[in-house]
């Protein structure tokens, strides 16, 4: 039985790298306090590690491309 499995290493950041990472486009960068809110609402893929808030930009990226609409006007 042969059960090779392919291992990333987690990219994790917080907040401010979570701004700074480019995952974002270029002057729709949203600030801190949207991001805490969306954090708090549950509403943004987070990892918890005692008090501190950590993001994996992978799992950050596939949910806001999965999940993230702007209604039609």
């Amino acid at each position: 039985m042969n059960t090779e499995t392919s291992t990333q290493p987690l990219k994790l950041v917080t907040v401010i790298g979570l701004r700074q990472s480019g995952i974002f486009p270029e002057g729709s960068v949203p600030c801190v306090r949207t991001l805490r809110y969306w954090t708090r609402r549950r509403t943004l893929p987070h990892i918890c590690v005692g008090r501190r808030v950590y993001y994996d930009l992978a799992v950050v990226v596939a949910h806001l491309l999965n999940n993230l609409s702007i209604p039609a006007r």
